[in-house]
């Protein structure tokens, strides 16, 4: 992967916090195969690791669909994946449109906990992530996004691995662009 690392400016380094998009079990049963799917979880539960080994806030974003979707509220294809159960400190977070912050609580909860930087992982590449990497930037956060912790499906135009590169490149006009083994956190003790 060809991920492009944007130097960080000389500011000081804001608080930070973890946005886990989407990681659902119905994501996994979708009709088409998810890119990567295992290293995927890997690369994210790894991520995750690393930040709770630096006590950066980890919010999960849970996408809540209409009755009768894979994502029908209380339904099994709803529920985060296991390898990535939150913890007790977690904040998971419903949602029922692409962008995290639409309609959400997402905003007010970051900005009530300092948060200046968010850190962001999940699915889908060009859907709910793309669109979360673009409000946050808008809404004046300093965006990171996982370079390699996002997924989707293969398109009708693009393979999975093509739009996955695409938004790599095309997102880091809005976000610095790493990959989960870099140094994504800083210590917020």
């Amino acid at each position: 992967m060809n991920d492009q690392v944007l130097p960080r400016d000389n500011t000081p380094h804001p608080r930070q916090a973890l946005l886990v998009i989407d990681v659902l079990q119905g994501i996994f049963e979708l009709p088409v195969s998810l890119h990567d799917e295992e290293g995927f979880l890997d690369r994210l539960c790894a991520t995750i690791q690393a930040a709770r080994e630096v006590q950066i806030p980890i919010v999960y974003l849970q996408h809540t669909g209409p009755p009768g979707s894979p994502f029908e509220r209380g339904s099994a294809g709803w529920q985060i994946h296991p390898r990535l159960a939150p913890h007790g400190s977690d904040r998971v977070i419903a949602k029922e449109h692409p962008d995290a912050f639409q309609g959400t609580a997402l905003d007010p909860f970051l900005r009530e906990s300092g948060v200046g930087e968010i850190i962001v992982a999940g699915f889908a590449t060009e859907g709910c992530i793309d669109t979360t990497v673009r409000s946050g930037y808008s809404l004046g956060y300093r965006v990171v996004l996982v370079a390699d912790g996002h997924t989707t499906t293969d398109g009708e135009v693009l393979s999975a691995p093509q739009i996955i590169a695409h938004h790599n490149a095309v997102l880091a006009r809005f976000a610095t662009v790493q990959a989960h083994d870099t140094d994504l956190f800083a210590s917020q003790t």
